[in-house]
């Protein structure tokens, strides 16, 4: 049964206040504080940055069964702390007045603050985290409201005026002013429900858990992450990869078989899920030079004659090796239109012994809408399971990311994110969401078209743009390769590496407004703008060193189609731009150094 906080506290333990009682932990730098304060008998906490406030006094309260976690204390102690290079921790020790006891542990790094919570539990019980997030007045907050798959569209709000009892699926963005920006989400999401923010007051989230979670014995939940810092400091974070389960044993020794790579995809390129279609993409991808193919819904009913589905996809595999090209293929989770799901253990190793004997290299596993304990658990076994079989993962309809593919790396994407498969493109979003959802982890926008249909506002310019600043080790492209092949950037989409080796956000970057990332790749430096109003701006290229670059150019800035130039580029610290917005498009400019 779910139970939320309003039901559990009196709705003034939901106002911000001062705390009567507190003990309080330092980052390393000491720029980032976490108070634990008991209030009358009951738990707060609150960060602060600089002094400035990041979270206002806020309650703490879980439950357990019965049983109210944070309410009714009578003392806070706190064990040693521990320090090193990276981060802060101590472990605090809260006792109640009916003899429960709750751990809370803290760690402070100089980016951000994860917190979470341990308890002992005798018996089964089902215990749900209510923790509450006050946020400072009058700051500027963006957030989407689709908790089922998280395919919503972010909008900018108001921390005064939340919409009472709207539901945000995290990441949620907060900008404070003076270049100083927060990020809440969680991590280490393994055995519990996920969790998404409940406007539960004015200015007040609650956590509130998809499900209440099953558990027993020694418990703890996963962590609650606030990341802290410019933009910049957020895009870099690592709190979520350092707050995630170790590297699993299977993977002791063995994971060159896990490849990033780009991807060709039919679905939204104006073609059915054929086998002779699907020659065609392999052909295409392997002229992009594209390490994938996948293959989408509909291969289930493949026959030619005596061949089944199976032996087709094997021979598509087979050649899609001899062109240098890997095939993955798509599964629902559920039973969908008379074809079994893989809903259970057995049906799922049934499966992939199936994809390992036809030489499939990877699954895309689809349709899950849900973030309960028994999905999410089902999510991380899934993984694990994968890795004995040696096949890589693109989970879709789901969840945001919370860690798992630092435990499992086979997981190479998910979706969890308003991508191009809803239809035109909108720069409103392009320019937030690598800094709200992506903040998470990777997604799989299915990024990069020129088909009108789906460019929607934007420029090709921004569509190439996005495949140099959403991140994807498994890089989707949803446009047509026919079209990349036959254009003049065919040569530029295949040098865009699904990875980076290094990220910088340039200052001109302003949420909702425009995105500047310059990212390096081995020695090659590539420089993605997407804008969504027009502006002027010098672009800082401090990072580079003192000497002559060759450089693609796409620069639609001043003409309707864009054009590519390649030409020698010397050493500038800065690079002016003007974008320049119309009523029906973005025009944005590409710049890729090549030392």
């Amino acid at each position: 049964m779910k139970r939320n906080l309003t039901g559990l506290l009196p709705l003034a333990l939901l106002m911000c206040g001062c705390s009567s009682n507190s003990l309080q932990l330092a980052s390393p730098d000491n720029a980032i504080t976490f108070d634990l304060a008991q209030r009358g008998d009951t738990l707060f906490y609150e960060i602060k940055k600089d002094n400035q406030q990041i979270v206002d006094l806020s309650p703490v309260i879980l439950s357990a069964n019965a049983s109210q976690l944070g309410v009714g204390i009578t003392e806070i102690s706190a064990q040693k702390t521990i320090q090193n290079r990276d981060y802060t921790e101590k472990h605090f020790v809260v006792e109640h007045k009916n003899k429960e006891i709750l751990g809370v542990n803290v760690r402070l790094y100089n980016d951000g603050v994860a917190f979470n919570y341990c308890y002992n539990a005798t018996d089964s019980v089902e215990m749900n985290d209510f923790t509450s997030f006050c946020l400072p007045a009058n700051r500027a907050f963006w957030g989407q409201n689709n908790s089922k798959h998280y395919e919503g569209a972010y909008r900018k709000y108001n921390t005064d005026s939340l919409p009472d009892g709207m539901i945000f699926g995290p990441p949620a963005t907060i900008e404070y002013g003076n270049n100083v920006y927060a990020s809440i989400t969680e991590s280490g999401v393994y055995d519990f429900a996920g969790s998404r923010l409940k406007v539960a007051a004015s200015g007040v989230l609650q956590n509130n858990p998809h499900s209440g979670s099953k558990v027993m014995g020694e418990t703890c939940t996963p962590w609650h992450v606030i990341m802290i810092g410019d933009l910049n400091a957020l895009v870099n974070n690592q709190i979520i990869e350092r707050t995630a389960k170790p590297l699993a044993p299977i993977y002791a020794g063995n994971m060159d078989w896990i490849k990033p790579g780009r991807c060709a995809w039919s679905w939204l390129a104006g073609y059915g899920v054929t086998y002779e279609n699907m020659i065609r993409f392999t052909d295409w991808a392997s002229e992009l030079g594209f390490e994938y193919n996948l293959v989408d819904e509909g291969w289930s009913y493949w026959k030619d004659g005596d061949k089944s589905d199976w032996e087709l996809v094997a021979q598509l595999a087979e050649y899609g090796k001899s062109k240098g090209v890997e095939t993955l293929i798509w599964k629902a989770f559920p039973d969908r239109a008379g074809i079994d799901g893989i809903q259970t253990e057995e049906r799922v190793r049934s499966f992939f012994e199936k994809c390992k004997q036809a030489g499939v290299s990877g699954v895309k596993i689809d349709f899950f809408d849900s973030e309960s304990q028994d999905i999410m658990q089902y999510m991380a076994r899934t993984l694990e399971i994968a890795a004995e079989y040696e096949l890589i993962v693109n989970y879709h309809g789901c969840t945001k990311p919370t860690g798992l593919e630092y435990t499992y790396p086979n997981e190479l994407t998910r979706e969890g994110i308003l991508g191009l498969e809803y239809g035109a493109s909108w720069a409103d979003q392009t320019t937030v969401t690598p800094f709200t959802r992506f903040l998470a982890g990777h997604g799989d926008y299915t990024c990069l078209t020129f088909s009108p249909g789906f460019m929607g506002e934007t420029s090709k310019a921004h569509q190439l743009a996005t495949a140099i600043v959403f991140d994807s080790p498994l890089m989707c492209y949803g446009g047509n390769p026919e079209d990349f092949i036959n254009s003049e950037y065919k040569d530029l989409i295949s040098s865009i590496p699904p990875v980076w080796d290094e990220t910088r956000v340039l200052p001109a970057s302003q949420i909702g407004s425009c995105v500047a990332f310059a990212r390096r790749n081995g020695d090659n430096w590539f420089v993605g703008v997407l804008g969504n109003e027009a502006q002027s701006m010098s672009l800082a290229l401090d990072f580079l060193d003192d000497k002559t670059y060759d450089a693609w150019i796409v620069d639609d800035t001043t003409e309707t189609i864009p054009a590519i130039q390649l030409k020698q580029f010397p050493f500038t610290a800065v690079f002016p731009l003007v974008i320049e917005s119309e009523i029906s498009r973005v025009v944005i400019i590409i710049i890729i150094f090549k030392i």
